[in-house]
């Protein structure tokens, strides 16, 4: 009786002891989280998803130098490895009359850090797009974007991006600089 006691005792302060036994393979997403605050990429592997807030921006802020189209709608998405990322945009125009403007690049994007304390950020990529403007003239090129993004928490950030476009159109060679003009919105997921 006193040994079965016995083993029942050790038996019941293994189970006790496995159970509260905290493993390194066992990490909480928050603490996981956390580890990226002393890494200088800390957006490497994550999701982002972005959305052109322009127009609303231009309701509260008047933007005299560049006529907004309230119309278009435009869409980021960026799937980041370590230091590079898969990014996809997608512009379109939600105009009642006609569709009047279509945007779709994919490419790869590298993200570097500007300030110490990683608010500040330069991106720097390149994608295949294609523009289709009023239905007529038709773009097919590679373009080279430059980026810059304000990071307000590691989940909520704002950026705008101009790039360089060299392509073909129905019109022969086609070369494009677009300024920074729109304000993207984005949410990090991971």
């Amino acid at each position: 009786m006193k040994n079965s006691i016995a083993t029942l005792a050790l038996l019941l302060f293994a189970a006790v002891s496995f159970a509260q036994n905290t493993s390194l393979d066992s990490v909480s997403v928050y603490a996981e989280e956390d580890l990226y605050e002393d890494d200088p990429y800390f957006w490497s592997y994550t999701k982002e998803i972005g959305l052109n807030m322009t127009p609303l921006i231009s309701k509260f802020v008047p933007f005299n130098f560049v006529e907004t189209k309230l119309s278009t709608v435009g869409f980021k998405y960026k799937k980041y490895f370590s230091e590079r990322a898969l990014i996809m945009d997608l512009g379109i125009s939600t105009s009642i009359e006609n569709l009047r403007f279509i945007d779709f690049a994919f490419g790869l994007e590298r993200r570097y850090p500007i300030s110490k304390d990683k608010h500040l950020t330069y991106s720097s990529g390149y994608a295949l797009a294609f523009f289709a403007d009023d239905n007529v003239d038709i773009k097919l090129g590679l373009k080279k974007s430059y980026g810059l993004e304000y990071h307000f928490s590691k989940r909520i950030f704002v950026g705008t991006d101009a790039n360089l476009f060299i392509g073909i159109s129905s019109n022969g060679l086609a070369i494009d600089f677009n300024t920074p003009i729109n304000i993207f919105a984005f949410v990090r997921l991971y």
